[in-house]
């Protein structure tokens, strides 16, 4: 994810949003500065950044996208954790922002496909072959600066066979499924289908805006 400085802050002290958490967590419900702080980092972000909308009302849209998430999540800070209540809110107001003005724009975002193939010329190794994909995954994350992935898939070919899987990153298993099936292995080609839109601000732990790509 790409963001750069944009050198506007928020007049929120963090020791003073941080006891307000703190003694809404106690009697178990919002207290009403803790409110304002909420209201002034969804506003301050999304009013902040490049977005041109339309109608202001799709504004109006993402910031009380985001404000509905602070509310529904707020009482999973934890403030043992969580010294900077900023740490713990930016990344809740960016994916309202983000949700909602998905949401409104879908046609902003385009999809965009990669292809990277290596070499590979050589009976299946499990251990290795998960190696390879750790390496492509990683590549594709730094050209694309970790935009939308929607899908991965990979596909071994030798003469005599070749086979799609869907990948998930975290349930790397079927490596074995496709080592036992294949006696040899000469490339390994992935690709990856990612979505590519707009930039706009979210809020870093320092109350300083930041524009963040999606």
């Amino acid at each position: 994810m790409g963001y750069k400085n944009v050198g506007s802050k928020l007049d929120i002290s963090k020791e003073d949003f941080y006891n307000e958490m703190v003694k809404s967590k106690k009697i178990g419900e919002l207290t009403p500065l803790t409110v304002k702080f909420f209201i002034k980092m969804a506003t301050h972000g999304v009013r902040h950044g490049n977005l041109n909308y339309p109608d202001i009302r799709d504004e109006d849209d993402c910031i009380q996208s985001a404000l509905h998430d602070m509310i529904k999540y707020w009482k999973n800070f934890d403030e043992n954790i969580y010294k900077d209540p900023f740490a713990f809110f930016t990344s809740i107001v960016f994916n309202g922002y983000a949700k909602q003005f998905k949401n409104i724009y879908k046609h902003r975002f385009i999809k965009y496909t990669k292809l990277f193939t290596i070499t590979y010329n050589k009976i299946p190794d499990q251990d290795k072959i998960i190696n390879e994909i750790d390496n492509i995954y990683f590549l594709v994350c730094s050209e694309i600066q970790e935009r939308d992935i929607k899908r991965m898939q990979i596909r071994f070919k030798n003469e005599k066979s070749t086979k799609w899987k869907t990948i998930v990153m975290d349930d790397l298993n079927f490596i074995e499924e496709i080592c036992n099936e294949f006696e040899y292995i000469k490339t390994i080609e992935l690709k990856v289908d990612y979505v590519s839109g707009v930039s706009f601000v979210a809020l870093n732990q320092s109350g300083d805006s930041e524009i963040y790509s999606i």
